[in-house]
């Protein structure tokens, strides 16, 4: 009988401004869809998603943060324990960008062992939109050891290879926790009067 293979859970939290397209990000991967008029997190949302890969299965554990900034305060609550942490900025946003820079910083600072990537989002928008040099983010994310995606959660690019990519890099990063089996425990016999 072949042996099982290991199953490992990673958590990977979403961080971002406000509308920069986290919610839209973790729906066009887990449901296959994008919706236009997707309303703000309140605190955050919970999602799961199973990956086969060669050697193991591996459960990313999805978090999408709340992007306003009332609600900044709560986010060390929910990366301090993170193995991933998806920094998503608005490519035709520059204040979004000098956001996520500074995100960046904070888990870099706050958790150095969690591994980060950078996500530019809305690469589906008009050129004339863009605000931001694509070099000179890549080279931003080379020298702080990051991983940087460029996605479209309107068309789907590059969603689905992002989660895998994550999935593959982090158990080379930091063991995910494995997960056992629970084994039913007899109830002990009991002996004498009571």
């Amino acid at each position: 009988m072949p042996k099982p293979q290991p199953q490992y859970t990673f958590k990977c939290v979403m961080l971002g401004d406000c509308s920069v397209g986290k919610t839209a990000i973790i729906n066009r991967y887990i449901n296959k869809d994008f919706n236009n008029a997707q309303q703000a997190t309140i605190g955050a949302s919970y999602y799961s998603s199973n990956i086969d890969l060669d050697k193991c299965n591996v459960c990313l554990q999805l978090w999408d943060t709340a992007g306003q900034k009332r609600f900044n305060a709560i986010a060390p609550f929910y990366y301090r324990t993170a193995n991933c942490v998806i920094i998503v900025f608005d490519i035709t946003n520059e204040f979004t960008q000098t956001k996520a820079r500074a995100w960046v910083d904070e888990i870099q600072n706050t958790v150095p062992d969690c591994m980060l990537v950078l996500v530019g989002n809305k690469i589906d928008l008009n050129n004339s939109k863009i605000q931001y040099i694509p070099e000179e983010i890549q080279q931003y994310a080379k020298g702080k050891g990051i991983t940087y995606v460029e996605t479209s959660a309107f068309t789907g690019q590059n969603i689905d290879s992002l989660f895998l990519q994550i999935a593959k890099q982090i158990p080379k990063n930091k063991q995910g926790q494995e997960q056992t089996k629970l084994e039913p425990i007899d109830d002990p016999k009991k002996q004498g009067c009571c």
